[in-house]
This record gives C-alpha cells, structure tokens and sequence, in this order.
C-alpha cells in the first residue's frame, strides 16, 4: 500500500475553502494508500483554524466544526497521526545538515523538518503539500510531489 504523507498546508484545504480547495478534496477522496502526518499535524490545524477566524475567514462556530470534521476523520482512520519519536528527531537533524549543503542552500523550518523526517522515517512515497519550499526540499530527498500540488 503506498504511503502519503499530508502536510498541513495541504490538510488546511481539505477544512478551509481556498481557490485550490475543490481539488485537494477531490485527491482526498479519490487516492487510494495510507495518509499519515505528525501528531504535530492536530495542534497546527487548530492554530490554522483560529488565525483563520481571527482574519474573519471563519466564525467561531466554523473554526471549531472544522476542526471536530478534521478529528473525525482521523478517529475513522482516514489519517494516522504518527507521534514524535528519537528517530525522528535524529532525522531532523540530518535534513538540516542536507538542506545546508544544497545549491542553492535551503533553510528548513523546524516543523517543515520534523514533517520531512516524519515522512521519511515512514517510507512515504508522496507527499501531499501546498509548500513551495517542501517541495523543493522532498524533490531532493527522493519523495514524489503529486501533480495536484504542482499547480
């Protein structure tokens, strides 16, 4: 079974209508394989979800329905939250080096970096994300982008 691992930028669309929304929940619903992230994944879609309400884009109300649909779906297994472990952090480690030596150099944030490392520590083939500096970095470390997030 293929592994994709979703990032929050990509998970954001599946709760929160943006332009590239439709499509997102489209793929969602439509690829078949195991969708896993970071245990991190749950507290920064809530922070999404209020910065969301906080710019007027949701109402109290649909921030917290947004959120309850995203628990639900990960209490029915559509995704599977991985939590932080030592080989992670020793991974996110290693990226960091990796970035540094790239040409052109990368700077990785910490929470890009324990996704990535989240993602390769799992063996994930893909990874579903709307983060232009994600996909650089996991083009480069050998993790397939899928076309939806190319657009």
């Amino acid at each position: 079974m293929e592994k994709w691992y979703w990032d929050t930028s990509a998970v954001v669309k599946l709760y929160c209508r943006e332009s590239d929304s439709e499509s997102y929940i489209n793929y969602f619903s439509q690829v078949q394989g195991q969708f896993l992230s970071s245990q991190f994944l749950e507290i920064e879609l809530f922070y999404a979800f209020q910065q969301k309400r906080h710019q007027n884009f949701f109402s109290k109300n649909e921030a917290e329905k947004a959120f309850h649909r995203f628990l639900n779906h990960k209490e029915t297994g559509h995704f599977e939250l991985v939590p932080l472990s030592r080989s992670i952090i020793e991974k996110t480690r290693e990226l960091w080096i990796t970035c540094q030596e790239m040409e052109p150099q990368l700077t990785l944030r910490s929470l890009d970096g324990t996704h990535l490392a989240t993602a390769l520590d799992l063996n994930c083939q893909f990874l579903v994300t709307a983060d232009q500096r994600m996909h650089k970095i996991s083009s480069h470390l050998g993790i397939k982008i899928p076309e939806i997030c190319q657009n």
